[in-house]
């Protein structure tokens, strides 16, 4: 148990930090300072409970690290879908910009020549119900535009520019 608190206090720390170090790291250094502070956190966490008279076992320290960077990788994985706008969040944004009413079908042949990837993706968002197709519109349906929303607001702390035209 000590282990599994011990991981996700990793990840918490680590990851709180990077978050809030992100707006003053270069896009090259970005990921690459991730593992630093996953185990700067751990080392952090061993300190802090070695002076309050918790020991952790070895089993406990690997758990905890092999948890932590697990979940720090994961983060890593949505924040750099987030950072570079995926394929998904492209989509989302097109439609959302032409406002309730919906994308009109004959707009997306463009966007999906500019756009590597789309075409099957879309495909994707529509079979799983996130957008819909009808009416010779494509609107946004679904969980999508609170995981937008939720993109956009780590985006904006970050201090990003938020730019839904594509």
């Amino acid at each position: 148990m000590s282990g599994l608190l011990l991981g996700i206090a990793m990840f918490a720390a680590g990851c709180g930090a990077h978050a809030a170090l992100l707006r003053f790291l270069s896009s090259r250094f970005r990921l690459k300072a991730l593992p630093l502070l996953l185990l700067l956190a751990l080392c952090g966490l061993w300190f802090v409970a070695s002076a309050l008279g918790t020991d952790f076992s070895i089993e406990d320290i690997a758990v905890g690290t092999i948890l932590g960077l697990s979940l720090g990788f994961a983060y890593a994985l949505v924040m750099a879908a987030v950072v570079s706008d995926s394929p998904t969040m492209a989509i989302i944004n097109r439609i959302l910009n032409y406002g309730p009413a919906g994308m009109p079908v004959a707009d997306i042949a463009p966007f999906i020549e500019t756009h590597r990837f789309i075409g099957t993706r879309l495909d994707t968002l529509s079979a799983l119900g996130e957008i819909e197709i009808a009416d010779a519109r494509i609107a946004v349906k679904g969980q999508a535009i609170r995981l937008l929303a939720l993109g956009d607001l780590y985006r904006a702390l970050r201090g990003d520019i938020i730019d839904h035209t594509g």
